[in-house]
């Protein structure tokens, strides 16, 4: 025993364990590759119930036999669904028919990779429902206890949206608006269960056990049971295996007297949850519980330095929001520099009131109202403060190497701190000012056709950050649905697909946005784009607009937005680039035919941008300007029969024809017609449900073509 006291007081035992384990994880998640045990053509499941969702007329299920596979269903009538949650519960047996799917790749540059996500959790299919039947309930204890304890939380009226996000992790119910507040000033890690949680309940449990005269050891085991269960009950997420794991061993070393530092103890927590899975180690909860809590251990010391527990919170704060820094902008693409100071209100009121009183809500039901006061006031000041634009700073997406220096600079910083130099900080100041201005060093331009379904939308970037020119917005019909069927959270192209890529590009604003035509798909996401990202001009055609025309141009009044519009023969100018608008139509009754049409040349390569029109269009175009052959060509309306004329191709001699269309449409795009005659030419043609979103890099007299297939 005593050796064995000895061997584990040695440091580099712990650093030679994690360093180990770490090259493990990134050598084995690499090389090994992980094979579905399904073939992918079953047309029936059977399994039993580990998840159940529903958003909506959407049920979401995650049923396991061989392994994990999420089926979705949708209901057609509100009695189908409430007799659908009201007999299927968890760990119930049941058979699916239907289809098996793949999940998708993002078809987007920089954006959240489903089919990657899935995969790093052992999911390799979606299923597609047709019928659902019980085989039979649930004789699971676990399935039935948890089940119980959702049901209980659930009949809990006002509050039990947070109860559930508080107890059980699941933050689906919280609203969207009041998600996407705490996102951006930097307070969505409070709504995930943590080590303060976990802290908070083993602390609470352990005084009642003392109380109950539990001997020392027995308090600890029966403490590590319950929060062995209530990491299983979270779905094992990784903050909750984290800080059970870590006080599992904080408990063995105090029984024991091993005296085994902090730091040591965290290296081989780190060590235990890679080693159960290291695919864990490209979770997002995962490295944000651990690399916050490596570095609030590491400088310990510099915490205790102050006596004040405002100032002891205000460290805590810096440090946590040092050491998330580059995580939260490889992931989102901007920070929030007020959130330093807006956890030192936030951290408190959710540790040490919010959550506690949720815990004595679940006990004392009539406190709900209570509870629901002050989650009100904490969403009305969230919500406030996420209005104010100063503190955001929006920064590209860092190479893997840039993270690796924003690191080695953040630790030194932190080291300076701890030895009173913290002048040693403008180090990250520096880092970020460069990472900032980095877009304007950029000796390139960029076009890029962005995947937006059954929609056009087109980025144009002019190098040293001279001008970002968005050319339609993509948009989706809504159709009218009842209360029942309306999900929580709306898909957005807007914000969802367009925002965070220009984020991810380090764009702040578009210079200039301009609206082809007034059909939905062109100009649909344009008031929810104004709304949420910072437009400097609008330019639409000049003849008969849609009531989406009519609805934008009143949005614009509304901001001040300046706007114009254009038409044959116009020119704009941008720092020496110029787009001119070609379309001599003045047809006031078919917004297509109305659509600008734009020719621009980037690196002595010609560009045509044709929105929406016929081949009548096309003739006259042709007829009235003279083309050199092409490099580039949009082709109109999405591939359509109507457009894209054998003369107009053979007048302008394209290299490449891009189509912006959706899989699957119901209009059939493009035209079969349309892409023989491409091939027949020799064109080498992209689709954007193929190939995803197209980007074009035009470097001196060289174009790096790169796409996103889905």
């Amino acid at each position: 025993m005593l050796k064995l006291r000895i061997i584990l007081l040695y440091d580099y035992l712990y650093i030679s364990i994690v360093l180990l384990v770490l090259t493990f994880a990134l050598i084995s998640t690499n090389l090994i590759i992980r094979h579905s045990s399904y073939t992918g053509i079953e047309k029936e499941l059977i399994g039993y119930i580990k998840r159940i969702n529903f958003d909506g007329d959407k049920l979401t299920i995650h049923i396991h036999d061989r392994e994990t596979v999420i089926g979705t269903y949708y209901f057609k009538q509100k009695k189908e669904k409430e007799i659908f949650a009201s007999t299927y519960k968890l760990g119930d047996y049941i058979k699916l028919k239907g289809m098996m799917l793949k999940p998708k790749n993002n078809t987007i540059f920089n954006q959240f990779n489903y089919r990657q996500y899935l995969y790093n959790r052992k999911i390799f299919y979606l299923f597609q429902i047709e019928s659902i039947i019980k085989i039979k309930d649930n004789n699971n204890w676990f399935y039935y206890l948890k089940q119980k304890i959702i049901d209980y939380i659930e009949s809990i009226t006002h509050t039990q949206n947070y109860i559930k996000t508080f107890i059980i992790g699941d933050i689906s119910d919280i609203d969207d608006q009041t998600l996407t507040s705490y996102q951006l000033i930097g307070i969505t890690h409070l709504f995930s269960i943590s080590g303060m949680q976990i802290s908070f309940l083993a602390t609470i449990l352990l005084f009642i056990l003392q109380k109950l005269k539990v001997t020392e050891t027995k308090r600890y085991l029966i403490v590590m049971i319950v929060l062995f269960f209530y990491m299983f009950l979270t779905n094992c997420a990784s903050p909750v295996m984290r800080a059970t794991i870590f006080f599992f061993l904080l408990s063995i070393n105090k029984i024991y007297y091993f005296n085994i530092k902090s730091i040591n103890l965290f290296y081989l927590t780190l060590s235990i949850v890679l080693l159960f899975n290291p695919y864990l180690i490209y979770d997002i909860g995962f490295q944000f519980s651990f690399i916050i809590s490596y570095y609030l251990i590491l400088y310990q010391p510099l915490i205790n330095k102050y006596q004040s527990s405002i100032m002891k919170l205000f460290i805590i704060s810096i440090i946590s929001f040092m050491a998330s820094l580059p995580i939260v902008i490889y992931h989102f693409y901007q920070i929030n520099i007020l959130s330093i100071f807006l956890n030192i209100f936030f951290v408190p009121l959710v540790t040490i009131i919010l959550f506690p009183l949720a815990l004595i809500t679940l006990l004392l039901p009539f406190l709900d109202k209570l509870l629901l006061l002050l989650i009100n006031m904490m969403e009305y000041i969230a919500v406030k403060m996420s209005n104010i634009e100063v503190g955001t700073i929006i920064l590209s997406k860092p190479h893997m190497l840039l993270v690796g220096t924003y690191y080695l600079v953040i630790s030194y910083c932190l080291y300076s701190m701890n030895r009173d130099k913290n002048y040693n900080v403008i180090y990250l100041v520096i880092l970020i000012s460069i990472h900032y201005y980095s877009s304007y060093f950029n000796n390139y331009a960029s076009l890029t056709i962005i995947d937006v379904g059954q929609g056009d939308s087109i980025l144009l970037r002019l190098p040293y950050n001279k001008g970002n020119i968005l050319i339609d917005t993509g948009g989706r019909l809504i159709f009218p649905s009842e209360d029942w069927q309306k999900r929580k959270r709306s898909y957005s192209i807007a914000n969802d697909s367009l925002i965070p890529y220009f984020k991810s590009l380090g764009i702040r604003q578009i210079d200039y946005l301009i609206i082809t035509h007034g059909h939905v798909d062109h100009v649909g996401e344009s008031i929810n784009l104004i709304n949420n990202f910072k437009i400097n001009a609008v330019i639409l055609n000049k003849v008969g607009h849609t009531s989406l025309e009519t609805q934008l141009i009143d949005c614009l009044n509304k901001n001040k937005i300046k706007y114009r519009f254009c038409g044959n023969k116009d020119i704009l100018n941008i720092k020496g680039y110029r787009l001119y608008f070609l379309n001599p139509n003045i047809d006031r009754k078919d917004p297509n035919e109305n659509s600008l049409v734009i020719y621009t040349i980037i690196n002595n390569k010609g560009i045509l941008l044709t929105g929406d029109i016929s081949s009548k269009i096309e003739t006259n175009i042709i007829n009235e300007y003279n083309f050199k052959p092409l490099y580039i060509l949009k082709i109109a309306h999405h591939g359509s029969i109507t457009s894209t004329s054998e003369i107009f191709l053979d007048k302008l001699k394209p290299q490449y024809a891009l189509i912006s269309v959706g899989l699957n449409n119901k209009f059939n795009h493009p035209s079969d017609i349309v892409l023989k005659r491409l091939t027949k030419r020799k064109i080498k043609t992209y689709l954007t449900s193929i190939e995803g979103s197209i980007y074009f890099k035009f470097y001196n007299n060289q174009v790096t073509i790169k796409t996103c297939p889905p």
